[in-house]
C-alpha cells in the first residue's frame, strides 16, 4: 500500500474517532497495522477499544504496541492507566517503573508512579516520587497537582502541618486546588485547624464560583446538599462576607 493510502487511513481513523464512531476507527487502524505495524497504531487502537469498553482487546493492543517498541511512552502510559481503571494497582506500579526505566526524567511518569504507589498504601515511596517530580520538573505545569498529591499523602500519614504547607504551595500556583481541598475528605482533620483558613482564602474565588453555579442553574436542592455535606463551605458562609448571599441555604437543624 502506498504512503498516501496509509495517510488516508489515518485521516479516516481520526475523523471517525472525532465523530464517535470507534468501531469504524478501529477498522481503519487495523488496516494500517496489517501494512505497517507500529507502537503508534496499536496504541491508537487500544484507545478505540477502551472507548468501546472492550478491555481484553485494549490489553492486546497495548501489549502489541510494546512488542513493537517496549519504550513507547504512549503505550506504557496507556497500559498503566488501563491497569488503574481495572483496579490492578500493583500491575500499574510495575508499568510505571518501566516508564521511568526508559524515561527517568519524565515528570508525569514520576507523578503517576507516586499515585500508583499511594493506591497500594506505599505512601513513603509515593512521597519520594512526588519530591523527585518537583526536583526534576521545576517549570512543569504539573507542579500544583504534585503539591496537592503530596498534601494528601501527608494527610493520610497524619502529618497535618506538612499537609497544610503543601496545600498552600498548590493553592498559590492554582487556586482550584485550594478549592478542591475544601471538599476533599482526605483533609477532614486539617479543616478543623485554624490554619486551614489560609487554604479557604486561596481558594475563595473558585469555591464561590462552584457554589454559585448551583444557584445560577436553579439547583437549590443540590446547593443545600452541597452546603450541608461540606463544613468548610458552612464556615465560609458564616465568616466570609462574599459568601453571605448563601446564608439562607444553611442547614436549619
Amino acid at each position: 500500500m502506498a504512503t498516501e493510502g496509509i495517510d488516508a487511513l489515518w485521516r479516516r481513523a481520526l475523523i471517525q474517532r472525532q465523530n464517535g464512531n470507534h468501531q469504524a476507527a478501529t477498522e481503519a487502524l487495523a488496516l494500517i497495522a496489517r501494512q505497517e505495524p507500529s507502537a503508534k497504531v496499536f496504541a491508537a487502537m487500544a484507545l478505540e477499544f477502551r472507548d468501546l469498553e472492550d478491555v481484553p482487546s485494549a490489553y492486546w493492543a497495548y501489549h502489541s504496541a510494546l512488542e513493537c517498541s517496549d519504550t513507547d511512552i504512549d503505550a506504557l502510559f496507556g497500559l498503566a492507566s488501563l491497569h488503574t481503571e481495572q483496579e490492578r494497582y500493583d500491575d500499574a506500579v510495575h508499568v510505571h517503573l518501566n516508564v521511568l526505566k526508559h524515561h527517568p526524567q519524565n515528570v508525569e511518569g514520576l507523578v503517576n508512579l507516586g499515585n500508583a504507589l499511594a493506591r497500594v498504601g506505599r505512601h513513603d515511596e509515593a512521597e519520594a516520587c512526588y519530591y523527585s517530580a518537583l526536583r526534576v520538573g521545576k517549570s512543569s505545569p504539573h507542579r500544583p497537582r504534585i503539591y496537592y498529591n503530596l498534601a494528601r499523602s501527608h494527610a493520610y500519614a497524619g502529618r497535618a502541618v506538612e499537609a497544610l504547607k503543601m496545600l498552600v504551595c498548590a493553592g498559590h500556583l492554582n487556586p482550584e486546588y485550594a478549592m478542591r481541598a475544601c471538599m476533599d475528605d482526605a483533609f477532614s482533620a486539617e479543616r478543623e485547624l485554624e490554619e486551614f483558613d489560609k487554604i479557604v482564602q486561596l481558594g475563595e474565588r473558585p469555591l464561590y464560583k462552584h457554589v454559585y453555579g448551583f444557584l445560577d442553574r436553579g439547583h437549590v436542592g443540590e446547593l443545600k446538599d452541597l452546603i450541608r455535606q461540606n463544613p468548610c463551605i458552612v464556615r465560609a458562609i458564616e465568616t466570609r462576607p462574599v459568601f453571605a448571599r448563601f446564608a439562607e441555604f444553611l442547614p436549619t437543624e
